[in-house]
């Protein structure tokens, strides 16, 4: 039976929908690594979900960081650290 909480996502049959978004350091493959990964709960119309605190967690990298990477993210060598 579907939880009382997750009624109005009836196209979901119940089940929570989730965004997840990753972040890298960067576009090479052969280089960069992945250093964020986070999962946002959304309600029926696809908006974040008040009720449920999104998951997020930062990955320390090894390698470089790309600046542009950094453009567009945000993240840089001082959260990662």
């Amino acid at each position: 039976d579907m939880p009382e909480k997750y009624r109005p996502l009836p196209q979901m049959h119940g089940n929570l929908l989730c965004s997840v978004d990753v972040e890298t350091s960067g576009t090479d493959i052969n280089v960069h690594e992945v250093i964020q990964l986070a999962i946002v709960p959304l309600d029926h119309e696809y908006n974040p979900l008040k009720t449920i605190k999104p998951f997020r967690a930062y990955i320390r990298n090894e390698g470089p960081l790309d600046p542009e990477a950094t453009k567009v993210h945000g993240i840089d060598s001082v959260v990662l650290a």
